[in-house]
């Protein structure tokens, strides 16, 4: 089980790696406005985050196995404390420094992702002003009475003397 628990976390620790290279394809697609690339970017990174999820089960079917195994052990314990647990002080630090490499790739994603997003809402703030630019409206994130979106509408033109 142990070992089963390494082979979860290693392969853990790479999809994170991947997905961390597929957010920086994605921060130079929103940079470049490549909405081939941007849709590209956005169905491999539903890839990983599918298989992320999968081995994240597995993760925790086999931590419910180690449980069910040895009594001392409890599906919610921190991985520090499980690890002291562990027969194998050879995996046991295997698994500490998977731990570790996983915890600063998932880190590394989290902030990637969070530069692109703020990538997005610019794009999307510079979208909008120029839409609204040509259509002689102004569209805000403010929101008027009764929830809906506040509008307003400029005449072009009318000249008043």
């Amino acid at each position: 089980m142990w070992r089963e628990m390494k082979e979860v976390m290693k392969a853990l620790s790479s999809c994170y790696a991947e997905l961390a290279k597929v957010s920086g394809a994605k921060h130079k697609a929103l940079a470049a406005m490549d909405l081939k690339a941007i849709e590209r970017v956005v169905k491999e990174e539903e890839r990983f985050a599918a298989e992320i999820e999968r081995l994240e089960t597995r993760r925790k079917a086999v931590l419910r196995s180690l449980a069910e195994k040895d009594t001392g052990i409890e599906a919610t314990m921190k991985l520090r404390e499980l690890l002291a647990r562990c027969p194998d002080r050879q995996i046991a630090g295997e698994l500490e420094t998977l731990h570790e490499e996983l915890d600063r790739r998932m880190k590394e994603v989290e902030r990637l992702g969070e530069r692109n997003t703020l990538l997005a809402e610019g794009a999307l703030a510079a979208v909008t002003a120029n839409l609204n630019r040509i259509g002689g409206t102004a569209a805000g994130a403010s929101y008027g009475a009764g929830g809906k979106e506040s509008v307003t509408r400029e005449r072009r033109f009318d000249f008043k003397a």
